[in-house]
This record gives structure tokens, C-alpha cells and sequence, in this order.
């Protein structure tokens, strides 16, 4: 059986983007923060807002490369957090960024 999830999509953007509701919080924990997210479903990595990991008070792991779609490559700080997406809860380590929050 396969299960399709969809999501709104927030006109705000161009073009559009699908948005959905997510919580994240530190690692091995009860997500607490509730965030609006874009959703996309073929990315190889979640990109964080430094700002939101700090206020979970997530903890460092350990540094990273990480490489875009042109071919170079970054140096980003992992970080080990827990994140529910709908019915679906995951412990994870994910890179920060430098994206403001909306």
C-alpha cells in the first residue's frame, strides 16, 4: 500500500512552493517548535535555520561537506535534532544555514 501525502502550497513564493507543518527539537527528544516548512521531496539534505536550532538548544555533532547542484562544495555544521513531519517522527543530524526564518 502506498501512501500520498500533499501539502498546500504557498502562493507567497515564485513559483509557488508546497508547505507543510513541522516540529523539530533537540535530538532523542519531544519535538516543541512548530515551523512552517517548504517541501522538497528529491533533496538529498534538510537545511535548518541556525536560528530555530538554537532555540531548541540542538546540539553540534560534527562538520560536514556538503555540495550543490553547480558542483562546489561547503563546509556545514551537523546538527542531531528530532523532527515530526505529519504522523512521522525522525532522529536526525542536519546541517545548519545562514536562510532568515520568514
Amino acid at each position: 500500500m502506498n501512501n500520498i501525502y500533499t501539502h498546500s502550497y504557498d502562493t507567497t513564493y515564485n513559483p509557488a512552493m508546497p508547505m507543510a507543518e513541522v516540529v523539530i527539537g533537540r535530538a532523542m527528544t519531544k519535538p516543541a517548535l512548530s515551523l512552517s516548512a517548504i517541501v522538497d521531496s528529491g533533496a538529498d539534505a534538510t537545511l535548518v535555520p541556525v536560528s530555530y536550532l538554537h532555540q531548541i538548544r540542538a546540539r553540534r555533532s560534527r562538520k560536514a561537506w556538503m555540495r550543490g547542484t553547480a558542483g562546489g562544495r561547503i563546509l556545514v555544521d551537523l546538527y542531531a535534532i528530532s523532527l515530526r513531519l505529519s504522523q512521522f517522527m525522525f532522529n536526525y543530524e542536519r546541517s545548519s544555514n545562514t536562510i532568515p526564518s520568514k
